[in-house]
């Protein structure tokens, strides 16, 4: 899998995580907003749509989600660790540590989406008795701002790791700034840093 991510096109990736998603959900909306079942209100001229039925489009959306993020992070991971043998040794990151940090957001997300799924499943009507503990919230809350940080941990990790590989030596943030935030705004930033992954990948004598 990791061969496969540091090899593919941008375009390919592109496509994959951001270009197939729009047009998924830009399908979905059109359906939604064309096949609900209407009902006529007796106090009025025009026909109101079936709350239920619009409101069911959302039980696809944990689906896309999960697909999104498993390919961002399965890019993500490609890169940090496959990246790894294109360092010299005395450069090299902490691999391990990236990982655990890159699984932290990947759990929380399907935890998430898990939840959403039962929401949106049980018809948008919960149990009017549950009331959320105090503990509940906090942990949520914990989990959502410890994921984030995760996540910029991995970026940073991930833009680190192309600029040493490009570079051969020890790098500062402000070297690698640039392709930090072309992570953050992947859709864009995709097109520029995958060839340079290309580059790296097809040049294995340059360590």
């Amino acid at each position: 899998m990791i061969n496969t991510f540091l090899k593919a096109k941008h375009w390919q990736l592109f496509l994959l995580t951001f270009g197939i998603p729009m047009l998924a959900y830009a399908f979905f909306i059109q359906y939604m907003m064309s096949n609900f079942e209407p009902m006529l209100d007796p106090d009025a001229v025009f026909l109101e749509p079936d709350p239920e039925e619009i409101l069911g489009f959302f039980k696809y959306v944990p689906t896309f989600m999960i697909l999104f993020a498993g390919i961002l992070y399965s890019w993500m991971w490609s890169v940090g660790v496959g990246l790894k043998k294109h360092i010299l040794p005395e450069l090299r990151l902490n691999v391990n540590l990236f990982k655990f940090f890159l699984l932290v957001p990947a759990t929380y997300i399907c935890v998430i989406a898990y939840f959403m799924s039962y929401i949106f499943n049980a018809s948008f009507f919960p149990d009017p008795d549950f009331e959320p503990s105090a503990v509940l919230i906090l942990s949520i809350v914990f989990m959502h701002l410890f994921s984030m940080f995760c996540i910029f941990f991995c970026m940073h990790f991930v833009a680190k790791s192309i600029k040493t590989a490009e570079m051969g030596r020890k790098v500062r943030f402000s070297e690698f700034a640039g392709e930090f935030f072309m992570i953050w705004f992947y859709p864009v930033g995709v097109w520029i840093l995958q060839p340079r992954i290309n580059k790296i990948v097809e040049n294995p004598d340059r360590v």
